[in-house]
């Protein structure tokens, strides 16, 4: 935390009302402009940064997004969502608006219905017990299935000790620039 009592002060310097409330009109806002790029840039970086980097687990080696795209990253939706939602003088909140961020930066475990399609089945060969059976091509029709979703917990957005750290130094610098 820092404060006032922090910064040099010299004793011919007196404080002006508007550069004060010019000032606490600032703060919240570089520290939500601060806060929104230090989240953003975990996308780039692959992990959250808090006292030191945290990579996300990887995606399965057989996964179809793995075609060099980084991890969270199919339209850019995810991380051009986050943003400023509340600004007050005592805080700033930074989050994001799209339902799925909150199960990606926290992980989720879930069950849902999905819709299997109609497809065939190819002819084939299987052996039980110990004889073999020629098994015909087959129509399988459009039917519902549980299936078990497992997302990984991949934190984009929450508390930092680094952007704690960057957010105080842009606060002192803002400071000894308005007074």
């Amino acid at each position: 935390m820092v404060t006032v009592s922090d910064m040099p002060v010299h004793s011919t310097h007196k404080l002006n009302p508007d550069s004060l409330r010019k000032l606490f009109r600032d703060i919240p806002r570089v520290a939500g402009t601060e806060a929104v790029n230090h989240f953003k840039s975990h996308f780039r970086l692959g992990g959250f940064y808090d006292d030191s980097l945290r990579r996300w687990r990887p995606r399965k080696p057989n996964a179809k997004r793995n075609n060099g795209r980084g991890l969270l990253m199919n339209t850019g939706a995810l991380r051009r969502s986050i943003r400023v939602i509340r600004t007050t003088p005592e805080g700033v909140t930074v989050g994001s608006d799209l339902p799925y961020a909150k199960a990606h930066n926290e992980g989720a475990q879930t069950q849902r219905q999905v819709t299997v399609r109609t497809h065939a089945r190819k002819a084939h060969t299987r052996s039980w017990k110990g004889k073999k059976q020629d098994v015909q091509k087959s129509i399988v029709d459009r039917h519902q299935r549980s299936m078990n979703i497992n997302l990984p917990q991949r934190k984009f957005i929450g508390n930092s000790q680094w952007l704690n750290r960057k957010i105080s130094i842009r606060i002192i610098r803002l400071m000894r620039n308005t007074l």
